[in-house]
């Protein structure tokens, strides 16, 4: 099907203002962005649906610190003993509890400490088994906001979510196909 992502590559759209999440499979499983803390018992359902158990996860890695990315990063992290992955300057401000870190006011959803145990920067890698992600450092949403690259050689196309040299948005006509992997935010 043209319009569906490939099978090791699972989207999870929530509703707004929840922030949408992103596994890829592998030998080493990445899950992108935990949402809400109030969202954890979905997301757990969502992991198992996806045939991904959450105590196989390699890595949480946030798209940056707001409240609605990260809000189940604690509760991960202490149940299944997830390692966590965030830019340098974000990782720092978190390992250092300082309060404005999640934005948790803005939204008001509470966020519970936990910590970044692997800083990212630009150029990056994080290696899945079969696939890589390359970090782009994409500061303007916050100062270390985390975009995705994933090149792959295959037909597909992921609606409002590929960029390619002949595209800018999603519906479009299946073709080979890079991937930027961004905010887990679709419109």
């Amino acid at each position: 099907m043209a319009n569906q992502p490939p099978d090791w590559l699972h989207f999870w759209q929530r509703p707004f203002p929840s922030a949408n999440t992103l596994l890829i499979e592998g030998e080493k499983p990445v899950l992108i962005d935990s949402g809400f803390g109030r969202d954890v018992p979905a997301l757990l359902r969502w992991l198992q649906r996806s045939a991904v158990a959450p105590e196989r996860l390699w890595l949480l890695v946030n798209t940056h610190y707001h409240s609605d990315h990260v809000g189940g990063n604690a509760h991960l992290q202490s149940h299944f003993q997830i390692h966590i992955a965030a830019h340098r300057w974000e990782g720092q401000l978190i390992n250092n509890h300082d309060p404005e870190a999640w934005s948790a006011r803005f939204l008001q959803q509470p966020v519970e400490p936990y910590h970044v145990d692997q800083f990212l920067e630009d150029g990056d890698e994080l290696v899945t088994g079969k696939h890589a992600l390359r970090v782009v450092h994409t500061p303007g949403h916050t100062l270390g906001h985390l975009s995705f690259y994933l090149q792959e050689n295959m037909r597909c196309s992921l609606t409002r979510y590929e960029f390619s040299p002949h595209a800018v948005s999603g519906n479009m006509r299946p073709r080979k196909s890079s991937f930027l992997i961004s905010s887990c935010i679709c419109s």
